[in-house]
């Protein structure tokens, strides 16, 4: 499982104890995780990144320093992983992300195809089609990239045609495996002591948008449009929850924005790395959550709030589509609209009749997505298909 930038932690986390647990035999070629160092400890998983893993500890050492530290890491471990392919090599390299890519470097390809050389089988899992911030040389990258590999994992039908039409990849090399919900452990503690623990108060509605803070996520949208929504639903009725960490000038920009508006006494803004353990604090003290995206190929976040079977209200996106039903199970407006979306934040939290429909058909939202052990059961079919053919 090669994820050497650890660009993925919770997926590649869960995707590799659910492939564990169906006896597969799996070496984990992934750093620790700068923001929370022993998060793969904690799912009882071991990282082996190869001989050097330090740059997570490097605690508050400037953030291009400790990338430029990575950078040495990946070039040290990459060389130990091809003195070990030559002895030893995998049957198969599963790759999460592909960094440097994204940068205009081709090393990493470079260092696929070396694998192919030896005889090691790629397999590429494809989480966004083009990187958010897109460059000119972007598509060109990708393409070459989409073109490597033995086999593709894809999460979602509209990126599987995308991969086809714009790219030329053949059919039979890519194979749709959906995304499961990420933070879904067990949690035995209430809406109300959840709130507690947060300093929530127990009386208002919560709408919550969590996850890391990027411009395609839609946070600004989503303040302006409940800088509208508050003065026909009143301050006391609702209270917005922003959580998650992000670039700095982004999260900035959410400060100023909240203060433009006056909506400090409806709007709370957590932003911050939300430990794994922390995060069902935050569902489950959540009546509502929130999607505002500008676009997305695959959203882990949303798969994540499915399973905690609340209200939902999004844009409506086509990878959105297999999951929400307007009037059903969600709210949904066209991206970018503010007035709906202000209408939709407004009518959710007054109209009781509305909010009651929703959250009952909200509570059958666990059999919208797939859950990991049949993730795992579809990625090793992959594997064997990869290894027979």
């Amino acid at each position: 499982m090669y994820d050497p930038w650890c660009m993925t932690p919770w997926y590649t986390a869960a995707l590799t104890k659910s492939l564990l647990d169906v006896g597969l035999d799996i070496r984990l070629v992934c750093p620790r995780y700068h923001l929370e160092p022993d998060f793969f400890q904690k799912q009882g998983l071991v990282t082996r990144p190869g001989p050097f893993d330090l740059s997570a500890q490097m605690g508050l050492v400037p953030t291009k320093a400790r990338q430029c530290f990575r950078l040495a890491e990946f070039m040290a471990n990459t060389a130990s992983l091809m003195a070990d392919a030559r002895s030893a090599p995998p049957d198969i390299l599963h790759v999460q992300q592909c960094v440097l890519l994204n940068h205009g470097s081709e090393l990493e390809l470079k260092f696929l195809r070396w694998c192919k050389r030896q005889g090691i089988r790629i397999l590429h899992t494809v989480h966004n089609l083009l990187p958010h911030e897109q460059k000119s040389f972007h598509d060109e990258l990708y393409r070459k990239l989409y073109q490597l590999p033995d086999a593709l994992i894809y999460h979602s039908a509209e990126t599987g045609y995308a991969l086809q039409e714009m790219y030329g990849v053949k059919e039979q090399r890519a194979h749709l495996v959906p995304h499961g919900p990420l933070f879904a452990a067990d949690f035995n503690m209430s809406q109300a002591e959840c709130r507690q623990h947060l300093g929530l108060t127990s009386d208002r509605l919560v709408f919550l948008a969590q996850g890391v803070i990027s411009p395609y996520k839609g946070m600004d949208l989503l303040l302006e449009a409940w800088a509208k929504a508050i003065h026909w639903m009143g301050e006391k009725r609702a209270q917005l929850l922003i959580a998650g960490s992000g670039k700095a000038a982004e999260l900035q920009s959410l400060r100023e924005l909240t203060a433009r508006h006056h909506l400090e006494s409806t709007v709370r803004l957590d932003l911050r790395y939300i430990p794994a353990h922390e995060v069902p604090l935050y569902y489950r003290a959540a009546n509502f959550l929130v999607y505002p995206y500008r676009a997305i190929t695959t959203s882990g976040a949303l798969l994540t709030g499915l399973n905690y079977r609340k209200p939902i209200i999004a844009s409506n996106l086509l990878p959105f589509g297999p999951y929400l039903t307007s009037g059903r199970n969600a709210l949904l407006f066209d991206p970018g609209d503010l007035d709906t979306l202000a209408i939709a934040i407004a009518a959710i939290a007054v109209d009781e009749n509305l909010r009651r429909h929703l959250e009952d058909e909200s509570l059958k939202n666990l059999r919208l997505q797939t859950q990991w052990p049949e993730i795992a059961d579809r990625t090793a079919e992959v594997y064997r298909s990869m290894v027979s053919s």
